[in-house]
């Protein structure tokens, strides 16, 4: 992800969202509003063409959308506890693309309640839910597999629906052709059936390259999720062959926060609970580089 473009971008939407006119901002009307994400109808969108209709109640649902070459993805439930939505921002702003986490607010009209992100070996995409609501756009759309790509800029692109697709316009096109029929990665085991409020899944750094891999990617695969819980935040991070390096940096969590590590032929599995004021630390750990 070009950080440096990215952030250019972001500040010329923090400007121009204060205008009426932006060309993504609208309006719901008090029906639409009583409504809420999980009944209002696509259609409340106003664009023209298919719209993205696709689950997205876990990170299996994004996995299910990405081509074969992605590498890290992550999904988070920003409705389930603003502690764990500030953790998580202050912990990946700077390594994983975050547009929809950090600035969803100055984007859309409607609040976005959901966000993924994925990491490919050339590129990257985002993810938003979030209830529809008017686009006013005016201007060129793109067609393509019958969806409409709304450009952003010469960088960046979108299609609208749940989850609307918020990235470059050749990676959009790639998810677009997954949602349409074509297959999915199969490179990840750990995400699928597990559920929790903030989860993330990568594979390990097999080459000499400057992706970003939580934990400097010394493993085959890893899976991590936290979730809300009483007063407390509940863990769990699942590891296939890590090497020596991550073995020891995942022992060293498990002693500093009295969690319980159990092992076996290569699989290291953490669980246990995590104090509020302890979260961002814990999650520094894991997913720092």
């Amino acid at each position: 992800m070009k950080q440096k473009a990215l952030a250019i971008f972001i500040g010329l939407i923090m400007v121009l969202s204060a205008f009426a006119g932006f060309v993504l901002r609208g309006g719901e009307s008090p029906a639409e509003e009583a409504r809420g994400v999980d009944t209002g109808s696509l259609a409340d969108f106003g664009v023209p063409g298919r719209l993205i209709d696709w689950p997205f109640t876990s990170i299996g649902d994004l996995l299910d959308t990405c081509p074969e070459n992605l590498v890290t993805a992550y999904w988070i439930d920003l409705e389930r506890s603003q502690n764990l939505t500030d953790a998580v921002r202050a912990t990946i702003s700077s390594i994983l693309p975050n547009v929809g986490l950090s600035y969803g607010e100055n984007i859309y009209a409607t609040k976005v309640e959901r966000v993924g992100a994925g990491v490919f070996n050339d590129s990257w995409i985002e993810f938003h839910w979030m209830a529809p609501a008017q686009v006013r756009y005016e201007g060129l759309m793109i067609p393509y597999e019958d969806y409409m790509i709304i450009p952003w800029s010469a960088e960046y692109s979108t299609v609208m629906g749940r989850p609307a697709l918020f990235g470059p316009q050749a990676t959009v096109e790639r998810v677009l052709d997954v949602i349409s029929g074509r297959s999915s990665t199969d490179r990840f085991s750990l995400p699928y059936g597990e559920q929790a409020d903030f989860q993330l899944a990568s594979l390990g750094k097999s080459s000499t390259t400057d992706l970003y891999f939580p934990l400097g990617g010394g493993f085959q695969e890893l899976y991590l999720g936290i979730s809300a819980q009483d007063d407390a935040y509940a863990l769990i991070v699942k590891c296939i062959s890590p090497n020596s390096s991550t073995d020891q940096k995942l022992r060293v969590i498990v002693n500093a926060h009295n969690l319980t590590l159990s092992t076996s032929d290569g699989y290291i599995e953490i669980t246990g609970k995590i104090a509020s004021d302890e979260l961002e630390k814990v999650l520094g750990t894991l997913l720092s580089p």
